[in-house]
């Protein structure tokens, strides 16, 4: 080898040498500068002319931001492109974007970066793993160091329908929804939102979260230290709507991070009001279910008594007990129709006699509409039993002249006068002794309803008469 060619060797080396430290320079970011072979030689580009604030602004950009060279080069890109094609940031300076791009008709720098800036276009570019992103690009030309360069925006259109479905979703949703920043300030709010508190968005959002609570430390406490630990928080609580009015909700609270910085919370809020008074409903009703229960079981025991006292075979004590029992059970039918809030006296009277009734019988029913109370209806239906029982085996209803008349009218203070008025059966004279039934018509339903009971024994009929007090009476 001849002196020239050993030189010419020894330069070569030389040549390689500083290319794999320039290449392993670029790769681990410790040069400011690219050398890239353009269309007429080596060109370099200088990185010292960057502006610091502007490069930090374009850092926090949420779209991918890089510069390119003419031919498709990257020299720099920030951390949300990277991202987009997840490659390390520092080893996306000096790669080729053409290589990017997944389909062959886009990877054309003259036509990726020709036309106005506003005007771009949808590419797909391919991941390190291999997965596609669509992505919307738009460039604009910019010299840097007397050589043409590229700024290229990047917006990940997948990451974009994304969030449109999501705010779709938070739209749609019959929850309220709304997001507050580390300090507590509302960020966004959804429309259930603006349904359960009455606020509109321009309303709420950049004001502090404590205007929907009672108290101020209700609200503070949601973006406290323990919150952002426990990451998720459900709670139920007292709010304030826009009118003043005050609601019970159950919130879920969540803590929400990008690459592991907590960025604010996210709150979904229902409202309770109404299922914490069904409870409330609920547990009444089963106090009064319980109450009424061992009444109910009272009163059976005390009807079983009589019954069984005055049968005088057990065939009697069957049949009359079962037929008390009936009776019974069409009270609580009628108050079960009702919530068990009242009864009305028309069907009352009708269901109770029903049993009795049959071809030929006599009977007239005259009466405004009104309603009666629970135990008003319990008494008053048995004690119509009693008076039916006793007019099928003694009274008018024994014979195919008598008739049967029941009637009330509502008094000036608001009582309430039910007869019943038998005519035209057996001559009628007062009992040698009373029984169940008399018992139960007379004593016991004036107790039980702190009222008179008058029981005529004219020769033409039966007489029976009461005066239910007002507040066990309502009238429409």
């Amino acid at each position: 080898m001849s002196s020239r060619e050993h030189a010419e060797l020894e330069r070569l080396r030389r040549q390689l040498a500083e290319a794999e430290d320039a290449l392993s320079a670029i790769r681990t970011g410790e040069i400011d500068a690219i050398v890239v072979q353009g269309s007429t030689g080596p060109v370099v580009y200088t990185l010292k002319t960057a502006d610091t604030p502007y490069r930090l602004l374009v850092e926090q950009m949420r779209e991918g931001a890089l510069t390119v060279s003419a031919e498709g080069t990257i020299i720099y890109a920030n951390a949300a492109f990277a991202r987009m094609v997840e490659h390390p940031a520092e080893q996306l300076r000096g790669a080729d974007l053409m290589e990017m791009i997944a389909d062959a008709p886009d990877r054309q720098a003259s036509r990726l970066f020709t036309g106005p800036a506003s005007a771009g276009r949808d590419i797909r570019l391919r991941t390190s793993r291999g997965a596609l992103r669509n992505v919307y690009v738009s460039s604009s030309p910019l010299m840097i160091d007397d050589k043409q360069v590229h700024c290229v925006i990047a917006i990940d259109l997948t990451r974009q329908e994304l969030r449109r479905r999501h705010e779709a979703i938070i739209n749609s949703s019959a929850d309220a929804i709304y997001s507050l920043d580390p300090n507590g300030t509302i960020t966004t709010w959804n429309q259930a939102a603006e349904r359960l508190y009455g606020y509109a968005p321009d309303e709420v959002i950049g004001r502090k979260v404590d205007m929907l609570f009672v108290t101020q430390s209700m609200g503070s406490d949601i973006c406290s230290e323990s919150f952002a630990q426990a990451k998720q928080s459900q709670r139920e609580t007292v709010q304030i709507t826009k009118s003043g009015k005050r609601i019970d909700v159950a919130i879920s609270v969540a803590t929400f991070a990008d690459a592991d910085v907590p960025e604010g919370v996210a709150i979904i809020a229902r409202d309770i009001s109404e299922r914490n008074r069904a409870q409330d409903h609920i547990k009444f009703l089963l106090r009064e279910s319980s109450h009424r229960s061992k009444n109910l079981l009272a009163v059976i025991q005390v009807i079983a008594s009589q019954t069984a006292r005055a049968a005088d075979t057990l065939e009697q004590f069957q049949s009359r007990f079962g037929q008390r029992l009936r009776s019974m059970a069409v009270s609580h039918d009628l108050l079960v129709n009702e919530d068990w809030k009242r009864a009305s006296l028309l069907d009352l009277v009708h269901l109770q006699l029903r049993p009795f009734a049959a071809p030929g019988l006599q009977l007239k029913v005259e009466g405004f509409v009104v309603y009666i109370s629970p135990e008003a209806a319990q008494h008053i239906g048995l004690a119509l039993h009693e008076l039916a029982t006793n007019a099928s085996k003694y009274g008018a209803w024994s014979i195919p002249s008598g008739e049967v008349s029941v009637n009330w009218k509502v008094l000036p203070g608001g009582d309430l006068q039910l007869s019943w008025r038998e005519r035209n059966g057996p001559r009628v004279e007062p009992p040698s002794h009373k029984g169940f039934g008399s018992t139960l018509t007379q004593d016991v339903i004036a107790q039980a309803l702190d009222t008179k009971v008058a029981m005529g024994f004219a020769p033409d009929g039966l007489v029976w008469t009461i005066e239910v007090p007002a507040h066990h009476v309502e009238t429409i």
